[in-house]
Parts: C-alpha cells; structure tokens; sequence
C-alpha cells in the first residue's frame, strides 16, 4: 500500500501545451510500435523485440523530414511508450 503524499500540479498555459504534446507523441510512438508487431507477426511470424524498436525510434527521431515533434520529447519516455 502506497502510503506517500499526494501533489498536485497547476500547469501553465505553455507547461499545458507541452505536456499534451508529449502525450500525443507518445501515444504515436505506442501505436507506431504495436502496428510493427502485429504486422510482423502476422507477415513473417516473427516477433519484434523491444532493442530493434528502440532502435527504429532513434532513427525516426534523427531524421527530421518524418517526424520533427519528436526530437523535442525526451527519448527516454518515447522508449518507455514503445516497450
């Protein structure tokens, strides 16, 4: 039982905006990785793992004729979206 204390966060107009950029980066990211699964598996009958999508997503995020929003979320919690 988590007996910590609880705090609240009053964002601003500018904190709100990036927040839900990130949000919206990671849910792409997310949905980007499950599309290459399922379609992995169900081509080849092949999983993909985890280290091959982490590195996919750092080319995606270097290459910024693709996707330019996302070299502004920080890799780490792209990569935790992904795994």
């Amino acid at each position: 039982m988590f007996t910590g204390q609880r705090e609240r966060l009053y964002p601003n107009l500018e904190a709100k905006a990036k927040m839900r950029g990130y949000m919206g980066s990671c849910r792409q990211a997310y949905n980007a990785a499950l599309e290459q699964r399922i379609m992995a598996y169900s081509i080849c009958g092949e999983n993909v793992c985890f280290a091959q999508q982490s590195k996919d997503l750092k080319e995606l995020r270097n290459d910024p004729g693709v996707a330019p929003w996302l070299a502004e979320v920080p890799s780490q919690v792209l990569q935790q979206s992904v795994r």
